[in-house]
């Protein structure tokens, strides 16, 4: 595999979001740097405080099976257990991950509540 800073050439992605790639996804990257070839909104960041980019929600979602809002942000990937918790951004995920689930709006809503509320839950356990 090529460098960082090659791969961030070749792929329009910061090396920051590159090196993010390699780190989670070991050899696997090359799958999510072909997924975010097919379309510069795919090389998007899925939070703007996070390197994490759109292909990984289309990778988790047809190839890691990811169905649940909770599920990606809090396990397939970090965004849940970062700083941010995901707030800012798991409105336009559910968005995006309905487009490709079939949700309706119901779903959509009860995938963000079902999110938020599991992430104020962990939030009440540490502060106490």
């Amino acid at each position: 595999m090529a460098d960082g800073a090659d791969l961030s050439r070749r792929t329009g992605l910061d090396l920051e979001q590159v090196q993010h790639l390699v780190e989670t996804y070991g050899r696997r990257c090359t799958d999510l740097l072909e997924i975010a070839g097919q379309g510069p909104e795919l090389r998007e960041r899925l939070c703007k405080q996070n390197p994490d980019i759109r292909a990984q929600l289309v990778y988790a979602v047809k190839h890691e099976e990811a169905m649940t809002l909770r599920d990606f942000l809090l396990r397939r990937t970090g965004i849940g257990t970062r700083q941010c918790l995901g707030k800012n951004c798991c409105e336009q995920i559910a968005v995006w991950m309905a487009e490709m689930w079939s949700w309706d709006h119901h779903r959509i809503d009860q995938e963000i509540r079902e999110y938020l509320d599991e992430v104020a839950l962990g939030q009440r356990f540490r502060i106490q």
